[in-house]
């Protein structure tokens, strides 16, 4: 009888352990199952997806379900925020697994003539740059992206907001992170049938001004944007005295992508790219 009674008891646990874990996985299915809002909040993404590049520290993530293609990005560095905004970036999806350029989306879009974003500076000399007004200035210029190979869709600029398209949306947080959420609807690739259990590379390129190039013979110095740790572009004004150029913009700002061409005597800002890979499971 007291075997019986035993056996019992053990079965009950295991049964009550059965349970237990069943809750557990339909808990942790319930939290991976995510419904992404594309409203530049990357809240709702799981910290764990998050890959990071190690030259530019972006952190990004891939993730989709059954309409869509979603990624995130997280962008720390103040150099980096201004160098992409100033030459804009690229993303792009190859459905072949290679690091092809041919298919994706530019965002944000460079401005004609490589214009800054002041920010209020108003040309002073010196003084820290006002990130509040300069991101202002951002969020008002990047309404627009470009999209350029995608499958029966004619490459275009859009709105970054377009009912059943490509969406965009991005923002700061108080420590001046920027997020970026993008939305791509599988249909601009294929479809699910396309996509199903095959491995999709998908890069960034910052763009770089391979044009520019601030001569050591003009006085050309280095300055550290305050609170980012990277570093602005900086000259001496007439008087002889340091600070930045005026008329300049902290938006010149790069970061540890500047490099010496000993060929030339000068500083140019690099492209800049970083890939993954991605397989979706349907």
């Amino acid at each position: 009888m007291r075997k019986l009674f035993l056996l019992a008891i053990l079965s009950l646990a295991c049964l009550l352990t059965i349970n237990a874990n069943a809750g557990n996985r339909y808990m942790i299915d319930s939290i991976t199952k995510i419904t992404h809002v594309i409203d530049g909040n990357i809240n709702e993404w799981i910290v764990d997806k998050f890959e990071t590049d190690l030259q530019t520290k972006v952190l990004y993530a891939i993730e989709h379900d059954d309409l869509n293609l979603y990624a995130a990005m997280k962008i720390s560095d103040m150099g980096i925020q201004m160098k992409m905004m100033r030459q804009g970036m690229k993303m792009f999806i190859d459905k072949k697994g290679k690091k092809k350029e041919s298919v994706g989306i530019e965002f944000p879009i460079k401005r004609a003539g490589g214009g800054g974003f002041e920010g209020g500076q108003g040309g002073r000399e010196q003084g820290p740059p006002d990130l509040q007004s300069i991101r202002q200035n951002m969020a008002n210029w990047m309404i627009f992206l470009k999209t350029f190979g995608f499958d029966d869709l004619e490459d275009k600029s859009q709105l970054i907001t377009l009912q059943d398209g490509i969406n965009i949306a991005f923002d700061w947080d108080e420590a001046n992170i920027l997020f970026i959420e993008y939305k791509v609807p599988l249909n601009y690739l294929g479809g699910k049938a396309a996509l199903a259990s095959k491995t999709v590379s998908i890069g960034w390129k910052i763009l770089g001004d391979q044009d520019r190039l601030v001569s050591s013979a003009t006085g050309a110095n280095i300055v550290s944007v305050p609170g980012s740790g990277s570093s602005a572009v900086g000259g001496r004004s007439a008087g002889g005295g340091g600070g930045r150029r005026s008329g300049s913009s902290p938006a010149d700002a790069v970061s540890s992508d500047l490099s010496t061409d000993s060929g030339s005597g000068g500083i140019r800002s690099k492209e800049q790219s970083f890939w993954t890979k991605y397989t979706p499971i349907f």
